[in-house]
């Protein structure tokens, strides 16, 4: 008589491989056959969101040799990270950003991922791809940003405080404006602290001041100065905006740069007598 078959033993007495998403919502699974089952419908939104508004002339991930590789390099080192949570009914849809240099400046792209963000984690990718078209960044620029490369760098150093740093909208609109009208040759980012030293020095000593109103009719004033040849022909360029009740200064932000059309366009509206300008600096 034959005995009743036995279930074979799990001879490590390990549980069974789980996948958790969002154990709070019961988004936990057994394969990964289970989860892009589940995010069918939501990966087919964002995959043709993406195919309808790229344009024909833009890079796409197939014509890149390690998008894997991009992939975990943008998710542990993004240079931007946004929150949204209306885009996708019911699902925090976080969106890495990352720059990427080429040996060829016209080849540079931007990677980009789209991924159930929880915990302050990415638990799960729903399409990525590069890019080199500025409107499909800012299309994807969207919601809350929660994280920045650029500032966080900054605000690294204890002497960088400004209102940048502080989060203030003016400065970090105007700064972001900064970075994408450089050149990619230009001082890295990252190498900006190295040259706050030389900050309060351009305010006391600085060789030109320029003074113009914006649209929004803001005072800004920008003191530039030339720093040492060993620094590569770089100048140094604090901005700031200007209180008229008091005649002070409200430190912006400020940066080094080797890119002479960058500092040209620091160098509009009224030029101040370096002598005689009264600089009062307010923080």
């Amino acid at each position: 008589m034959a005995g009743k078959k036995k279930k074979p033993k799990n001879e490590n007495n390990a549980p069974e491989q789980t996948i958790i998403i969002d154990e709070s919502r019961g988004l936990v699974f057994k394969t990964e056959d289970e989860v892009y089952q589940h995010f069918a419908k939501e990966i087919q939104i964002l995959d043709e969101e993406y195919r309808n508004s790229r344009p024909e002339k833009d890079t796409g991930s197939d014509e890149l040799v390690n998008t894997q590789e991009n992939l975990s390099e943008l998710l542990q080192e993004p240079d931007e990270v946004w929150l949204d949570e209306n885009h996708l009914e019911g699902i925090p849809l976080g969106t890495f950003i990352g720059y990427y240099e080429t040996e060829d400046e016209e080849n540079n792209y931007y990677y980009i991922a789209l991924t159930y963000f929880v915990d302050n984690m990415p638990k799960f990718v729903f399409v990525h791809f590069a890019t080199n078209d500025l409107s499909i960044i800012k299309k994807y620029q969207r919601g809350k940003k929660i994280y920045d490369r650029n500032l966080q760098e900054i605000q690294s150093d204890e002497e960088a405080v400004d209102a940048l740093t502080e989060g203030n909208e003016l400065a970090v609109g105007l700064y972001n404006a900064m970075l994408t009208l450089r050149t990619s040759s230009d001082i890295p980012v990252k190498d900006f602290p190295d040259y706050l030293h030389y900050r309060e020095e351009t305010i006391e000593e600085p060789e030109e001041i320029w003074r113009k109103i914006d649209t929004e009719g803001r005072v800004l004033v920008s003191f530039i100065k030339s720093l040492p040849e060993e620094s590569g022909d770089a100048k140094y360029i604090v901005v700031t905006v200007e209180d008229e009740a008091s005649e002070s200064q409200y430190l912006l932000f400020s940066f080094p740069t080797r890119d002479h059309n960058l500092v040209d366009r620091y160098k509009q509206g009224e030029s101040l007598d370096t002598m005689s300008y009264s600089r009062e600096e307010s923080h």
